[in-house]
């Protein structure tokens, strides 16, 4: 039989082996300190991410604006002839999304022949035209076959130019132009300005942030429609548009156009850029001033 000391020693020894086996409060304390301090360097090293992330969102989108609203038109030095006579020289200009220039000067001074140059459909003797958006062109000439009618001119216009949704945009575009009454009657029985309503039509199938080159866009329209034509070009210039026009009538003043002045001819020296200067205001100070080319 066990002595009284034995049996004492043997509930000691089994009292300290099941202590061994279960961690004591203090160790479980440290472990759960250690494991919450993970925890927190986890979740600020995540934090600490996300700023940075957001801030290099936030650059890139900066600098894909500041590239969209850079220069879309820029000439310089430009030269353009009419047959073996040189008509303008040294034409210098830029144009950044949301701007719209007025061509002005007087008959013969190449306003027609710049806008045909800037759309490719005139050579220049010299300088450069860089243009990094599309271009809508609406000449003197309406473009409209006599044979077609106007919706008709609209859709084989939309076909070639690859407008999607075509149908719809040609219906909301002949709407907005007041056509619809006449819109299916063959061209040539139309009047200058019915069918000026069509070429202008045109534009409102083009991308958003197109240049439209205009040659007295307003010949032919009544007041109405003119109307019309200056809404669209203030909606144009809300979406990033540009807007250069060669006109003798009123064109969507409150645009604040910038002003290219043409002199009279080549010969009389070269051509005035008017760009600090809006519709309205005195030219005299700059009349004769010479813009020199950008370096």
């Amino acid at each position: 039989m066990d002595s009284k000391a034995d049996s004492i020693r043997r509930k000691a020894a089994s009292r300290g082996a099941a202590s061994r086996d279960q961690p004591t409060a203090t160790t479980a304390k440290k472990a759960r300190r250690a494991t919450s301090t993970k925890t927190a360097n986890t979740i600020e090293k995540a934090a600490a991410k996300k700023p940075v992330e957001k801030a290099s969102l936030n650059a890139g989108k900066r600098l894909e604006q500041d590239v969209r609203l850079g220069p879309a038109l820029r000439l310089f030095n430009v030269a353009i002839m009419r047959g073996e006579r040189l008509i303008q020289q040294n034409i210098n200009h830029e144009m950044r999304p949301g701007q719209m220039t007025l061509l002005t000067g007087p008959n013969g001074s190449g306003k027609s022949s710049l806008l045909r140059a800037i759309s490719r459909r005139l050579t220049t003797v010299r300088g450069s035209i860089s243009c990094t958006v599309p271009i809508l062109y609406v000449g003197h000439q309406d473009g409209i076959s006599g044979v077609l009618s106007g919706r008709q001119n609209l859709t084989s216009w939309a076909e070639m130019n690859d407008v999607a949704d075509a149908e719809s945009r040609i219906k909301d575009a002949i709407g907005q132009l007041n056509a619809v009454p006449f819109a299916n009657l063959p061209t040539r029985v139309l009047s200058r300005g019915q069918r000026r309503r069509f070429a202008l039509a045109r534009l409102l199938l083009g991308p958003s942030g197109a240049l439209w080159l205009l040659d007295e866009p307003s010949v032919g329209l009544d007041i109405d429609t003119m109307q019309v034509l200056d809404s669209m070009i203030s909606h144009h210039l809300g979406r990033n548009g540009l807007v250069m026009a060669a006109t003798h009538l009123p064109l969507a003043p409150y645009a604040q156009p910038q002003v290219l002045a043409l002199s009279d001819s080549a010969d009389e020296g070269m051509s005035v850029m008017l760009g600090s200067r809006r519709v309205g205001e005195s030219a005299a100070s700059e009349s004769s001033a010479e813009k020199a080319p950008e370096k």
